[in-house]
């Protein structure tokens, strides 16, 4: 699976060296950050490198969520999240 492209300036507190292994290590942390963070373009990218349906597990099972990471899982994923 190659690596989306994301911009690093979302990585701000990761080395460079590790964004590819916190892709596939920390998925939930990743999926909250874009989602919070994240271009358009990239809120896209990141469900379809993870798929729909992961990332909407993952948004689901997060307890405290931004208002604007909320309105991201509507718009993209029709998620009415609490």
């Amino acid at each position: 699976m190659s690596t989306p492209p994301i911009s690093q300036a979302l990585f701000w507190d990761i080395p460079e060296k590790d964004i590819d292994k916190t892709l596939l290590d920390a998925k939930d942390w990743v999926v909250i950050r874009i989602f919070e963070y994240g271009t358009v373009e990239e809120i896209q990218e990141i469900i379809n490198y993870y798929g729909r349906s992961r990332v909407e597990q993952i948004l689901k099972s997060t307890r405290f969520l931004k208002p604007v990471t909320k309105a991201m899982a509507r718009l993209f994923l029709d998620l009415n999240l609490k």
